[in-house]
């Protein structure tokens, strides 16, 4: 801190960005390697306690229980006192190794409790688990087999960086332009406001502490400790770029650490690139990304089916709207077909030319088209990997991965894809692109979704987007009742069978084509079935607050996700979730694994599996009717008031409640949405605090028990 005071910044406020960056950047490591240098320490474990929760005076007190356990086995005959003292002495010392034990994993998982990977680190430690695989020495690139590490990472490296271009070039070239289904005038410019230190400060505080670094070793951690001393030379640096539309080089590196997925560990493809970028990047991309959001949202940019990397915008609501379009054609009688898209390495793929002109369509011209111009190009990257460092390859397209600005360039990029097609419906989160269209003929509709597939690879080809045909498939929604030929069910997609299941997995939820959600909750009921066995073996090791923090870590988001569409299916599908929920109640509360658990809920203040059901549909309807929510559910609900003009008891405060024909629509949030709404009490309906009306309503359900 005393070093960072009393540097003079002023040689770096004189020079352009990128000179003035690469002076600021230097002085910064510096004094950071001043500060916090590298020493060599040798560990030794003579004398130390085996487990971190034995303190001195423990280990001492286990030297002497031994020394007396081996006094008793010399003594032939030892006297009752003699057994009496030596057990009482042992009993003490194991319970308050038990104490100490506990104390500690207490004071863990609080430090831990908004860090997942420590926490799952801190349970593998209880459980004398070790999960992590040696690393592999050699590779398979063809039939060479390579051995040499500095070789590994260079193909490492050459692999990840042609990943793009590679899927690139197998795509035929369109003669027509992405211009063609661009739509909409965008007559006033995107405009890079400059910062000031206050918002710079702001916006570090507001990241997460990590420790993860790029190539400079500087963690978000260690700047989050002295932005308020750097923010002014900061915050000069970044109008510099804003004013010249230029990028410093320095931010453009990017240090890539492959991650095994699943398969032949020797093999390069089955490991996946986790890019870590600058620290200092991120505030750059973050300033930028915010005034771009603020401009996409003001003029209405993003089309209103994507629901991905936006404000006020989640999977969940994804999921929603595509199984609402998908219970009101079962309703109507009708057969619905669901596409689901998958493309290879989107991000990767993405051709940087093309976007520049997208970008120049919505209004991000001039100096702040320069920007992005400056910081899509001229990027490069390295591998580290078994502690060794690759050559610096350059990247030639796609989008940073681990980028602030990234997902929202993607959005952008991928935004017209909605004018590729006349009659599909799109719910896009992302990448992940979902096909929908419904129809009373099921010839008909077979009919309209291949001739709008052909539209629709057209415009992936012209926008070097690359389709995983093998990954991609397609279910036919219907009622039970409904029967038809399977053998005429085939759909195309470039001239290739898209393969029909009957089940397929959409942002976490695995849907089947009557909406039965007998597979999501066989699931769900094996992921907490596993979380429930860790709660069983953690019990007598740690205390009760943390088994109670350790089910709302990893049971109950479990349970909450999406419960709006399959939480309210039949009470004898959900039994296998609501066992296993009572299990865990029983296991916090340690009580007989019989024992009643309504007032253990009521206890714990904890909501049962409908009860969450019914608080996630009440906080949707919260948020319409506070106007939080997309632009896609502004009709979904009508007011009492607006169908008729006679006082009824919900007229005031209550939603029209639809007429429905099946029991699919009628677990759909169209219908449940106004049942629940309407039995609130008013005091809750009227509140205007988010906080509040979560915490009134969870009392209200609560005390229904």
């Amino acid at each position: 801190m005393n070093y960072i005071q009393c540097v003079n910044w002023d040689h770096v406020i004189a020079d352009s960005a990128d000179s003035g960056y690469t002076k600021f950047h230097e002085v910064f490591c510096d004094l950071y390697e001043t500060s916090f240098p590298l020493m060599k320490v040798n560990i030794t474990r003579k004398n130390m306690p085996r487990k971190p929760w034995m303190t001195a005076g423990l280990v001492r007190s286990c030297i002497q229980k031994e020394q007396e356990a081996q006094l008793m086995r010399q003594i032939r005959n030892p006297t009752d006192n003699n057994i009496f003292a030596y057990k009482n002495f042992r009993n003490r010392l194991n319970k308050l190794i038990r104490i100490a034990e506990k104390s500690y994993y207490a004071e863990k998982f609080e430090a831990y409790k908004s860090n997942s990977r420590q926490t799952w680190h801190t349970i593998k430690q209880i459980l004398n688990k070790n999960n992590t695989l040696p690393v592999t020495d050699f590779f398979q690139s063809g039939i060479e087999e390579i051995t040499d590490k500095c070789a590994i990472v260079e193909k490492f490296n050459e692999y990840f960086v042609n990943i793009g271009p590679t899927l690139a070039n197998k795509i035929p070239i369109e003669p027509d332009t992405c211009t063609k289904y661009l739509s909409g005038t965008y007559k006033n410019s995107f405009y890079l406001d400059p910062t000031t230190p206050d918002e710079i400060i702001g916006v570090v505080k507001a990241m997460q502490p990590k420790m993860s670094a790029g190539y400079d070793n500087i963690s978000m951690e260690t700047i989050k400790l002295v932005i308020t001393y750097i923010a002014e030379p900061l915050s000069n640096i970044i109008n510099n770029s804003f004013s010249t539309g230029s990028v410093p080089d320095q931010l453009k590196i990017a240090k890539v650490c492959p991650v095994f997925k699943n398969g032949d560990r020797s093999q390069f493809s089955n490991y996946r690139p986790i890019s870590v970028l600058p620290t200092f990047s991120k505030f750059f991309e973050k300033l930028v990304c915010n005034r771009l959001a603020s401009y996409l949202s003001n003029r209405a940019i993003l089309c209103c089916n994507q629901y991905g990397f936006r404000s006020n915008h989640d999977t969940s609501m994804a999921v929603i709207d595509m199984v609402d379009k998908i219970s009101s054609a079962m309703d109507s009688s009708q057969f619905s077909i669901g596409v689901f898209v998958d493309l290879s390495k989107a991000f990767d793929t993405l051709n940087h030319k093309l976007l520049l002109t997208k970008l120049n369509h919505y209004g991000i011209r001039g100096i702040a088209l320069d920007w992005f111009k400056s910081y899509l190009t001229n990027r490069y990257q390295y591998v580290e990997y078994n502690g060794v460092k690759s050559n610096r390859r350059r990247i030639v397209c796609g989008v940073p991965q681990g980028s602030v600005l990234g997902p929202v360039l993607f959005l952008l990029y991928i935004n017209d894809i909605i004018n590729a097609s006349k009659n599909l419906e799109l719910i896009l989160f992302a990448d992940d692109t979902n096909l929908f269209m419904s129809d009373s003929n099921l010839d008909r509709l077979i009919a309209t979704v291949n001739s709008d597939l052909i539209c629709l690879a057209k415009w992936f080809a012209i926008n070097r987007l690359s389709l995983n045909i093998n990954k991609t498939n397609f279910i036919l929604f219907c009622n039970m009742r409904k029967r038809y030929d399977k053998n005429k069910v085939v759909v195309l997609f470039n001239g290739t069978p898209v393969t029909q299941v009957q089940c397929a997995k959409f942002l976490g939820v695995y849907i089947d084509e009557h909406l039965t959600w007998d597979k999501h909750i066989q699931q769900v009921a094996a992921k907490v079935s596993r979380n429930v066995g860790i709660l069983q073996k953690l019990r007598y090791n740690i205390p009760q607050f943390c088994l109670m923090m350790l089910y709302n870590c990893f049971v109950l988001p479990y349970l909450h996700y999406c419960c709006v569409v399959w939480g309210c299916t039949s009470m004898n599908k959900l039994n296998p979730i609501i066992l296993l929920q009572k299990k865990c109640v029983r296991i916090i509360a340690n009580t007989d694994p019989r024992a009643h658990t309504t007032f253990l809920f009521k206890k714990f203040s904890l909501l049962k599996v409908n009860e969450i059901c019914d608080f996630q549909t009440a906080l949707f309807m919260f948020k319409f009717t506070k106007d939080r929510l997309p632009r896609t559910f502004s009709n979904y609900f009508i007011r009492a008031t607006s169908s008729h003009h006679y006082s009824t008891r919900s007229s005031q405060s209550g939603y029209l409640i639809p007429s429905v024909k099946t029991t699919v629509r009628q677990r759909n949030i169209r219908y449940r949405g106004p049942v629940i709404w309407n039995k609130l009490p008013t005091e809750i309906q009227k509140l205007s605090s988010l906080f509040l009306f979560k915490t009134r309503l969870e009392k209200y359900l609560i005390d229904r028990y």
